[in-house]
């Protein structure tokens, strides 16, 4: 093979895209061994067979396998090749010579030229048209702490110092007087954090300073804002007053005098008196004017007079005064107005009327009550139009009262006699105590009508409990307060909350009935169900278990065939894990575990049958093969110990003391009874020997 270091570069690198996935990366340049690649997956080295494993070499190509997944902003994946440089063939000095060894050799040497010619072509190097120049670095007591650079004559490496912040300052400052500004220099502050002989200074954003003292002009395009402004010593305020007290305490208009108030800057306009010759057309006379005194003239306006009251006379009216009798209706009565009879002297709508007094009139009538504190005095009292000593005189010596009215307080007590209301109803809002309740007229059966409870008597259904709530419909209630059975409202249900219990002189009976007609396949004819109806979760209070029969087909006069399902929830409503035929079959969902399960007919498995031990009186009829895990025994029940017997009557004469023999075929070993360690394979292998042991008898008839 023939290798070119410029056509074998030894360096590969592929992307990886954010996100993407690759496993199989090319490696096109000839390598030996697994070791000699070097793989980086984002710049970290990564490990062989942790990491990733390589295909071909042995001096061709090939490629590596590792999964990798683009990250954010992707991937790279660099692989080189960095051939250890030791030589790994000794030639003989005579005989024969192996070409094919030093072809390898030769070609290991080519590349690990490559290899390091990869290496310098990326490092620090003078370029073929420089002059000769040292590239040794300085000892390493002339570069600890310095930067590398190159000199600036000769070229030659050479260490530096940093560019630190003390150095910085040393340049900055050279030749620079401290507190002083100098053309093309660093400013540097003095000892009190002054400086002096800027020029001009320009910001673009906010002067933040302790106070500001300029001695030429200021020149604001914007605004001035200012917490306090003096001129010359003087606050601006007081500046301007003074400015216009003394302008108007020169005033000599007739009739005005101005002062002005140095000591609270106000002015004191007194006039000598104010005549007008013609109208105020404008501006307002306020509170501090004084009286207006027009004679026994008139003041007219289209607009508002607003005042505080108003003097008539010896009266005086105020506003609540006016709102009282603003708006009203004369005859009608409204809230916070004043009382106006109407033409007729009458007045309706007033609710509540207070007399301290006496209220005379001619009649009363009264639609509501009358709650009368005191005593009522009347000529004559009626009601319902009948005279009240027509109502209570056949009281006295009568064995009956007839009311035309209600009997709205008393009481009736045991002596009174029967009560015959005819077929009018007695309603009360308390309770009624009665000894018994004798129900005689029918009623119709679940009618309500407009009440929420009634207790009634039906020809066909007996005693009737009625009612309509919000959430049951009738409840049974403890001497404790709580509802221990109970039909929620338009429900059929009747809901027990504490046990249900039945009792008979031959044994209580629990009857499950179904209305239908006609009873067909997967009816059901009844069901115990199972709920946790406190639990708030959504399978936690659904169906947890139920144990409900149905039909297997439809019912007629001589099939009722049913069968028994058993149903229990995981995460779910529970649904069917176990059902019971009516020809006795038992179907399992899941895996039995049975303590002991003895069968007396046929088993038939149709899948796999995991059993640590079989015991089988009768026949075992298997159709397909049996199969005995590594370690397990076929152990056949018989006298003695560990015997195994297979086949028709095999082994089926071994006592005690016949131990660890093995008869495999019909009628094989028939003859055994206390032998030891016999062996027969075959029909009727062993048939003659009973009681000698370490015998082998394999094939028909054998021995």
């Amino acid at each position: 093979m023939t290798i070119s270091t410029s056509d074998n570069t030894p360096r590969i690198s592929y992307s990886v895209s954010e996100g993407a996935s690759q496993s199989s990366f090319a490696v096109p340049f000839e390598f030996f061994a697994d070791a000699d690649l070097n793989v980086y997956l984002d710049g970290t080295l990564k490990t062989i067979s942790t990491h990733y494993s390589v295909s071909g070499g042995s001096g061709t190509t090939g490629s590596i396998s590792m999964s990798v997944t683009g990250a954010s902003g992707g991937s790279t994946v660099i692989i080189t090749r960095g051939i250890a440089l030791d030589r790994t063939t000794d030639f003989p000095t005579s005989g024969s010579f192996a070409i094919g060894t030093l072809n390898t050799e030769l070609d290991r040497f080519v590349a690990i030229q490559a290899d390091l010619n990869d290496t310098i072509t990326r490092s620090v190097r003078l370029q073929d048209e420089d002059t000769a120049v040292s590239m040794e670095l300085p000892l390493k007591a002339d570069r600890v702490g310095k930067i590398l650079g190159f000199n600036s004559s000769t070229g030659a490496a050479e260490g530096f110092e940093y560019l630190t912040a003390s150095t910085l300052t040393a340049v900055a400052v050279e030749n620079q007087t401290a507190g002083t500004v100098a053309a093309s220099k660093f400013v540097l502050v003095d000892a009190n954090k002054d400086i002096a002989s800027f020029r001009n200074i320009t910001l673009t954003g906010e002067l933040d300073a302790g106070s500001l003292d300029i001695s030429g002009d200021a020149d604001i395009d914007g605004t001035l804002e200012a917490d306090a402004i003096t001129i010359g010593g003087v606050t601006l305020a007081e500046t301007i007053a003074d400015t216009v007290g003394a302008m108007v305490s020169s005033n000599t208009e007739s009739g005005i005098a101005v002062t002005y108030d140095d000591s609270d800057n106000t002015l004191d306009f007194t006039v000598a008196s104010l005549t007008t010759v013609g109208a105020l057309d404008s501006g307002s006379i306020t509170s501090g004017f004084g009286a207006i005194d027009n004679g026994s003239s008139a003041i007219t306006t289209t607009g508002t007079i607003t005042a505080g009251t108003f003097v008539l006379g010896t009266a005086s009216l105020n506003e609540n005064d006016l709102e009282s009798i603003d708006g009203i209706t004369a005859g009608t009565a409204a809230a916070s107005k004043a009382l106006i009879l109407d033409a007729n002297l009458d007045n309706s709508g007033a609710r509540n009327i207070t007399i301290s007094g006496e209220l005379d009139a001619a009649t009363l009538d009264i639609s509501g009550n009358a709650d009368i504190d005191g005593t009522l005095e009347a000529d004559a009292i009626t009601l319902g139009g009948t005279a009240l000593g027509s109502l209570y005189s056949p009281i006295a010596g009568s064995s009956s009262i007839v009311t035309t009215g209600a009997l709205n307080s008393g009481s009736i007590t045991s002596g009174f006699g029967t009560i015959d209301t005819g077929s009018s109803t007695i309603t009360t809002t308390g309770e009624v105590g009665v000894g018994r309740l004798n129900l005689s007229s029918a009623v119709s059966s679940g009618d309500l009508g407009s009440d929420k409870a009634q207790v009634g008597y039906h020809s066909a259904d007996g005693l009737l409990l009625m009612g309509q709530g919000t959430t049951n419909d009738v409840s049974l209630i403890n001497d404790t307060g709580t509802v221990v059975a109970r039909i929620p409202t338009g429900g059929s249900t009747f809901v027990v909350s504490g046990a249900l219990q039945s009792t008979g002189a031959t044994g209580a009976k629990l009857f499950l009935t179904t209305a239908e007609a006609t009873v067909v396949a997967d009816d059901s004819l009844g069901a115990i169900e199972f709920y946790a109806t406190s639990e708030t979760s959504p399978d936690g209070n659904s169906k947890a278990g139920a144990i409900e029969c149905t039909a297997e087909g439809t019912f007629a006069g001589d099939n009722n065939a049913t069968q028994m399902l058993f149903k229990l929830g995981v995460s779910e409503a529970a649904s069917t894990k176990m059902t019971l035929s009516s020809g006795g079959n038992l179907t399992v969902t899941g895996v039995g575990t049975f303590a002991s399960l003895d069968i007396s007919g046929d088993i038939d498995i149709d899948g796999t049958s995991n059993l640590d031990i079989i015991d089988v009186d009768g026949a075992a009829n298997f159709a397909a093969d049996v199969t005995f895990a590594d370690g397990a025994d076929i152990i056949t029940a018989s006298a003695g110990t560990s015997n195994v017997r297979v086949g028709v009557n095999a082994g089926n004469s071994i006592q005690s003391g016949g131990n660890y023999n093995v008869v495999v075929g019909d009628e094989a070993g028939t003859a055994l009874t206390t032998g030891d360690g016999n062996v027969a394979i075959g029909f009727n292998a062993l048939a003659n020997e009973d009681a000698h042991g370490l015998n082998v008898a394999v094939g028909n008839s054998a021995l």
